[in-house]
């Protein structure tokens, strides 16, 4: 993590490498005034999060090259009361959310004299690409639509528009319980049209419809949804 980015020096490949020449990460540490029950529920996002993250930002970042941009950035902030809080930064090309989930608990494990809480494999051999590259599915998600006005991922990106003046970017959390997704299940094979549903067609179905029907899309235009999948348990090692 404290390498950087870089281009292969394969001539004719495009790929990103991590160059392991310690460069460095950014640790910055800040001091508030406002107590940590000040913020009261923490599962939901709020402006006030934003002081906690304040420095995770370098100056004139935009005018820096990829190499010279760290990987992972630290603010490290202490309350009023004594309580403390990580923020953190990641390039998302090296780490994804479950790694950086597992990095956090390892780092928390450690903070307390305890041994690692995960233990991570490094063997990436399964990703290793093929020399030539043999492609044998067809990877549809990569095509791109004829008609892309109202595309949207699950970060709420559009192109859709939308009347500005209104409060468009209010952030509510939703959980879904295990009684509510075994009611949509049933409610999917309610016309028995489908045989069988799953937890995430269920789900994922309803954020489909609810966000089309909140923006307005017409029957006749392409969305699509993108979503993160996870394959550690799938894979070996």
């Amino acid at each position: 993590m404290a390498g950087r980015l870089e281009l292969s020096l394969e001539a004719s490949s495009r790929r990103l490498e991590i160059d392991c020449n310690s460069a460095r990460f950014m640790l910055a540490t800040a001091t508030i005034k406002t107590r940590l029950s000040q913020l009261g529920e923490l599962a939901t996002p709020k402006p006030e999060f934003r002081q906690l993250v304040a420095f995770l930002r370098e100056e004139n970042e935009d005018e820096l090259e990829l190499k010279d941009k760290p990987l992972r950035l630290f603010q490290l902030t202490q309350f009023a009361c004594g309580g403390l809080a990580l923020g953190s930064r990641y390039n998302h090309c090296a780490l994804d959310g479950v790694f950086v989930h597992q990095f956090n608990t390892n780092l928390a494990s450690l903070s307390c004299s305890e041994g690692l809480a995960v233990v991570l494999t490094s063997n990436q051999t399964i990703f290793r690409v093929r020399n030539s590259p043999q492609i044998s599915h067809p990877h549809f998600y990569y095509s791109k639509a004829t008609n892309t006005d109202n595309s949207f991922t699950l970060s709420g990106t559009s192109t859709v528009l939308i009347d500005k003046t209104q409060p468009y970017n209010q952030i509510h959390a939703i959980d879904f319980s295990a009684k509510d997704i075994q009611a949509l299940k049933k409610a999917s094979l309610k016309d028995e049209k489908l045989k069988n549903c799953t937890a995430f067609q269920a789900v994922a179905t309803k954020i489909w419809k609810a966000r089309s029907i909140a923006v307005e899309i017409a029957e006749d235009k392409i969305s699509t949804m993108l979503f993160p999948v996870d394959t550690r348990t799938r894979t070996v090692p």
